[in-house]
This record gives C-alpha cells, structure tokens and sequence, in this order.
C-alpha cells in the first residue's frame, strides 16, 4: 500500500470512528453525559467507570486477537467493526482520563 492509498484509507476510516458519536454514542448514553451509560453500570457494579469502558475495550481487542492468529472472524462482527469500536472505545476512555485527570493527557 503506498503512503497515498494508506492516507485516504486512515482518512476514511478514522471519519467511521468519529462517525460513532452521533449514532451508537447517542443511543447507548441516553443522556447529555456522553458517559452515562458507564456511569450507570459503574453505579450497578461497583466499579469505576474506566474499567467498565476497558472491559468493552478488551472485548474487541479479543476478536482483533482472534482475527490475527487465525485470519478469520468467528462472529458477525466484521474485522472493520471490532477496530472501529476499539478506536471508539479507546477515545472514550481518554475522555474519561481528560474529565477526571486532564493533566495526564496534555502535551
């Protein structure tokens, strides 16, 4: 793949990831709080938010795992899916650090 085609590749995909936002973002918050969702499982569970976040995380991570051992998927899932969703997830958990913690994530 040239550094061009790689370009317009990353560009699409990364417009998907932030795509997210306005659709699973919104139907799984159900509030203004984008991380409200981890927020109420946090509550339920007793567990930081963070590591609900990280658990959905490693989830994908998993089938990413998956995909490069064997080169195949075993669910309906797509390979693209599960790296957007880990893109997704991944920002999420840098918006959680930003919210509690902005220092760590400054240049």
């Amino acid at each position: 793949m040239t550094f061009e085609e790689f370009d317009r590749f990353q560009e699409e995909l990364l417009k998907e990831v932030v795509g997210m936002k306005d659709t699973k973002g919104r139907e799984y918050a159900h509030a203004e709080d984008r991380f409200a969702n981890f927020k109420r499982l946090s509550e339920e569970l007793q567990l930081p938010d963070i590591k609900i976040a990280w658990v959905y995380t490693a989830k994908h991570i998993d089938g990413i795992k998956s995909y490069v051992r064997d080169g195949k998927t075993y669910s309906s899932e797509g390979i693209r899916g599960r790296i957007i969703d880990t893109i997704v997830y991944l920002t999420l958990i840098a918006g959680m650090i930003e919210e509690n913690q902005p220092s760590l994530l400054r240049k």
